[in-house]
C-alpha cells in the first residue's frame, strides 16, 4: 500500500535523477553517485541549481499498450476533483 510509506517518494530511476541534478558538479560522476547510493545511509548533497519538482497523485493510469489501471483513492482527493469537474468552467469557483 502506498500510504504506508511515511511520506517518501518512490523513483523509478533514482540514479538518473541524481546524475541530472548533479550534472554541473564534475566530482559527481555516475560512478561516485552509484557508490554513494550503495553506502546504505542518507547523505545530504547541495545542488548548485535548484529545480522545480512536479508531484502527481493519480488513482488511474493508462499504459502505452492501452491497459488502464485504477487504484484506491487513499487520500480522498477524487471526491474534490469530481465536485470541481461537475461545475462549469472555471472549475476553481
Amino acid at each position: 500500500r502506498r500510504d504506508v510509506s511515511h511520506g517518501c517518494i518512490r523513483l523509478s530511476q533514482p540514479a538518473a535523477l541524481a546524475q541530472f541534478l548533479l550534472s554541473d558538479q564534475p566530482d559527481w560522476t555516475p560512478a561516485t553517485i552509484d557508490s554513494a547510493m550503495k553506502l546504505g545511509k542518507p547523505r545530504r548533497v547541495q545542488v548548485k541549481q535548484p529545480r522545480p519538482v512536479f508531484i502527481l497523485y493519480s488513482t488511474a493510469m493508462a499504459t502505452q499498450d492501452g491497459q488502464t489501471y485504477f487504484y484506491p483513492d487513499i487520500y480522498g482527493y477524487d471526491g474534490e476533483l469530481r465536485a470541481k469537474l461537475q461545475k462549469s468552467y472555471p472549475y476553481a469557483h
